[in-house]
């Protein structure tokens, strides 16, 4: 419900933005100008199209931190019959979000090229989102996770280069023995 009420609070503000300059003068040279600086319907489709985009970003926010506190919740459950009903919302909620990805990217490219000139100011506004699936959602659960799992990569990958590994320890490298130089005497 608060999605909805936001999605028509910034349809109207960008609808309303051009349009606000025209209405505040009065008299009939006012009216003469608002006729004047009416909305291009590229314009118009343009602030409508960037509500929708603004709306989808905040959907999409919406549903990960919806998301994020399911998976929270199901790696504490131990109930099997719950732990089955938060899998089927995780499942509807991920369905939910790609949706609204997919939604977002076509819209995004849309608007870059069909308003070129505002490219940048769309590529900085909106970042790009990509689709997820559970089991990725569930492996990004936090910075730390991520952490933990790069540097057991890490270790495995590089642990018979680690001196402090015992596979290091076991065949220790014997130091050269050095030679001792004779000289011979050539007559």
């Amino acid at each position: 419900m608060n999605l909805k009420l936001f999605l028509m609070v910034v349809f109207f503000m960008n609808l309303q933005g051009p349009l606000a300059g025209a209405n505040e003068e009065g008299g009939e040279g006012g009216a003469a100008k608002s006729s004047a600086e009416e909305v291009s319907p590229e314009e118009r489709e343009f602030t409508e199209k960037t509500a929708k985009l603004s709306g989808l970003e905040a959907k999409i926010e919406e549903l990960d931190k919806a998301l994020d506190s399911l998976i929270a919740e199901k790696k504490h459950e131990k109930n099997p019959e719950k732990m089955r009903l938060l899998l089927k919302d995780l499942v509807s909620k991920t369905r939910e979000r790609n949706a609204a990805v997919d939604e977002h990217r076509q819209l995004k490219s849309y608007l870059l090229y069909r308003f070129p000139g505002k490219g940048k100011v769309i590529q900085g506004k909106y970042r790009d989102h990509e689709k997820a699936s559970v089991d990725t959602l569930e492996k990004a659960g936090g910075l730390k996770e991520l952490l933990r799992e790069t540097k057991t990569l890490i270790d495995e990958k590089y642990r018979s280069f680690d001196p402090k590994t015992p596979e290091a320890e076991e065949a220790p490298v014997e130091p050269e023995k050095k030679k001792e130089k004779t000289l011979k005497l050539v007559r």
